[in-house]
């Protein structure tokens, strides 16, 4: 199965079935689902926030012993299959499970939470001598809670 196969199958599915659909396409695509990659992709599919590898190497191991060689490996692996987008935050490479569909991204730079956000008005802007394949766009800021905490410690 290619690349642009899996991104497709992607497409077909929603946030809900995204560990189950993640596992079916890699099976597909001849790789063996083993406790390791479960817990990673249950760790990145628990978290609200984009990690770093070595974080979700560590928080992983609630799930399952995992290297961190393969931790890499399944990034990549994710990554290439458009199961995950990588961010580059304060430095960092943070990576988050996304949804499927096209989508946007809100990263706070204070507790790394990502949102995702459906608004797009892309499509209106006028581009000249430049023919589009496709973007992506990322807003880093400071979420609500962390801005309220900032006030409360403050006060």
């Amino acid at each position: 199965m290619t690349n642009s196969t899996l991104a497709k199958h992607a497409t077909e599915t929603d946030r809900q079935t995204v560990p189950e659909h993640i596992y079916q396409s890699l099976r597909e695509a001849g790789q063996r689902i083993t406790k390791e990659r479960e817990a990673l992709i249950t760790t990145l599919f628990e978290s609200d926030k984009a990690l770093t590898p070595y974080e979700l190497h560590n928080m992983s191991s609630k799930h399952a012993e995992v290297g961190l060689t393969t931790t890499y490996r399944l990034l990549e692996t994710l990554l290439k299959n458009n199961f995950v987008e990588v961010f580059l935050v304060q430095g960092e490479l943070r990576y988050g499970l996304c949804k499927p569909s096209h989508h946007h991204h809100l990263v706070c730079t204070t507790c790394f939470k990502m949102r995702d956000f459906d608004q797009c008005d892309f499509n209106t802007l006028k581009i000249v001598d430049f023919a589009s394949s496709g973007h992506r766009l990322e807003i880093f800021g400071t979420c609500s809670d962390c801005s309220n905490s900032a006030v409360r410690k403050t006060l």
